[in-house]
């Protein structure tokens, strides 16, 4: 279901339409909003398959958080803006959603994810998914988190498992590395332009609505 639509308009997934279909009907969603056409397809959300492309605005909606490097990801966004082009995120606040009792993510751990070159989820963000909240935001505004899960031992062994096993492998695997809000993700993006790392400038950052899940940021390239 894309937020952008028309005949100036690409999509990038790492699923082709059909696989796209199957997975909305797995989430109960309606298969009729996807596109007919995915013009760049990447398995592991790498950005080659874009080539020389150049656009004058990117966005994503729950994506920035997946990304194993940020630094990296970017990188490349603005390596596909125009002069004073824009990269629009939406973006879910991790105090609103199932990252609840993840801690929030820091300007350092997005450096050592640079440093180490994360290309694959790092083994931290796999151990976090022992650690779920709910997802309903409404319950989170009213304080009402859920009880803090227990880790059993054989959970922790099947995720030490399912890591190793992707670390062999070259697809998607979809989870949360980075745990962000609205303040945080700012600080981070101020950093990373001040260490001259990106040539992105925060240009808007709508805060979290109450009851909602999540806020939206504009980047601007500066040149």
């Amino acid at each position: 279901s894309p937020f952008f639509v028309g005949p100036n308009v690409k999509y990038f997934d790492v699923f082709g339409p059909e696989e796209l279909k199957k997975e909305a009907i797995r989430y109960h969603r309606s298969p009729d909003g996807v596109p007919e056409v995915i013009d760049y397809i990447s398995p592991n959300g790498d950005w080659n398959c874009v080539g020389d492309g150049i656009f004058s605005y990117i966005y994503s909606s729950h994506l920035i958080e997946h990304q194993p490097d940020l630094v990296y990801h970017l990188q490349n966004v603005e390596r596909h803006l125009k002069p004073k082009g824009e990269y629009l995120l939406t973006i879910p606040d991790k105090r609103y959603c199932f990252n609840y009792y993840q801690p929030e993510t820091t300007t350092s751990d997005i450096l050592l994810a640079y440093h180490e070159k994360y290309r694959t989820h790092s083994l931290r963000a796999w151990l976090y998914t022992l650690m779920p909240a709910h997802n309903d935001a409404a319950r989170h505004w009213r304080d009402d988190h859920g009880e803090k899960p227990t880790i059993s031992l054989q959970a922790y062994e099947k995720v030490i498992s399912d890591y190793n096993v992707a670390l062999s492998g070259n697809k998607y695997v979809d989870m949360h590395e980075w745990y962000f809000t609205p303040d945080g993700f700012v600080d981070i993006c101020n950093n990373l332009q001040a260490m001259n790392l990106i040539d992105l400038k925060v240009e808007t950052c709508n805060p979290t609505e109450r009851e909602s899940i999540e806020f939206y940021v504009a980047l601007k390239k500066e040149s």
